[in-house]
């Protein structure tokens, strides 16, 4: 009876044994040199042993414990470097595969990739929020036995942020009332009627402070700057409501309010508030040097706004909305023409409380990232 064999097994047992041997060589080298050791020692042994047989037996115990060392120690290291070389290896293999793939990757990019910068940063963008996704996926996972708790923290905050929104535009509601009033009857009476006049893209009517204003009963100063600048904290806050009328009889700063007016009202749309954000502390020097016309590295300073997402949503309304980039313009305008006048009799501390005002604020967000500091 003839023996069936595999008739494939003549043409792969050679890549067997190469596969076999790629992966259990470490481990054939170290059984090799342990079995050198062992044959050594067992020699030097058998000739130890006939040394004892002759009669020499003093210090025999301490000669088979140092024995014993002598054959455990390098036959641990044997392997531990075995185990060791194996790992390199695989790290090595590991090292390899991912050089493929990143070359892969470089190469379908090039040829299907985006092409322009827009496309490129939209696929920054996807990618940088599906990494956040999967991490949220990760922390759910990890607090899952807390998820009642976590909805009842939700509703609570979801309440809050809606109260919050409401506080703003009743905020918003206050300003424009005050804005308004403080305007001087005879700019009112060459204003259009508000229901039928031009309005912002936040649906507040344009005050018109074109028209020619009366004099100031009373000189404006620096505080009051200040202090209009930061627009009412409150409905409550008559002391703030009173500055803005003052501050409206005065041109240079009623242009600035009312376009401060409209900025803050924009960012608003995008969830940003100068309330919620924290400049780190700028120099006087820097805001001077901005007032004297200097750019450069001697007021990048000023941009002291490093909120990722609030510059990042600020970013994005400026290049995707045209009445947005043509508001940021306007204001900075106007900002600027009141910071050149108002640093002339400034002191330091006027200037620094000026640049931490809500209006301060939305300027350094807006400088920062039309590049008007470059």
């Amino acid at each position: 009876m003839a023996v069936q064999t595999n008739p494939s097994w003549g043409v792969d047992f050679p890549a067997r044994l190469q596969r076999l041997w790629a992966e259990r060589r470490e481990f054939v080298f170290a059984a090799g040199a342990s079995l050198f050791w062992v044959a050594t020692l067992a020699a030097y042994g058998a000739g130890f042993a006939a040394e004892v047989d002759a009669g020499t037996r003093s210090g025999t115990a301490l000669h088979v414990a140092l024995f014993l060392l002598t054959l455990v120690l390098p036959l641990s290291l044997f392997w531990i470097t075995a185990h060791m070389a194996r790992e390199l290896s695989r790290l090595r293999e590991e090292q390899a595969d991912i050089r493929t793939s990143n070359a892969q990757l470089i190469e379908a990019l090039a040829f299907h990739g985006p092409t322009a910068m827009e496309d490129v940063t939209r696929a920054v963008t996807l990618a940088t929020r599906a990494t956040l996704d999967q991490e949220r996926a990760q922390q759910a996972a990890q607090i899952e036995p807390l998820s009642d708790q976590i909805r009842h923290l939700e509703a609570a905050v979801h309440k809050l942020t809606a109260a919050r929104r409401d506080d703003r535009a009743e905020l918003s509601k206050l300003v424009t009332l005050a804005v308004s009033a403080a305007t001087p009857p005879v700019a009112a009476a060459a204003a259009p009627d508000a229901a039928t006049g031009p309005a912002t893209s936040s649906g507040q009517p344009s005050l018109p402070l074109a028209a020619e204003m009366p004099e100031p009963d009373a000189p404006l100063t620096h505080g009051d700057i200040i202090r209009a600048l930061n627009f009412p904290a409150n409905a409550d806050d008559r002391a703030g409501f009173a500055v803005m009328r003052k501050a409206m009889q005065h041109r240079p700063a009623a242009l600035v309010l009312r376009a401060a007016e409209d900025m803050l009202n924009l960012l608003s749309q995008e969830g940003i508030y100068m309330d919620d954000l924290s400049p780190r502390p700028t120099d006087a020097a820097a805001w001077r040097a901005f007032a004297s016309g200097q750019r450069g590295s001697a007021v990048t300073g000023i941009g002291a706004i490093e909120d990722i997402s609030a510059l990042t949503l600020a970013r994005g309304r400026m290049k995707s909305d045209e009445v947005f980039r043509d508001t940021a313009l306007h204001f900075q305008r106007r900002f600027d023409t009141l910071l050149e006048e108002f640093a002339t009799g400034a002191s330091d501390r006027d200037l620094l409380d000026l640049a931490d005002t809500r209006t301060g604020r939305a300027f350094m967000i807006l400088a920062r990232i039309s590049g008007a500091l470059d």
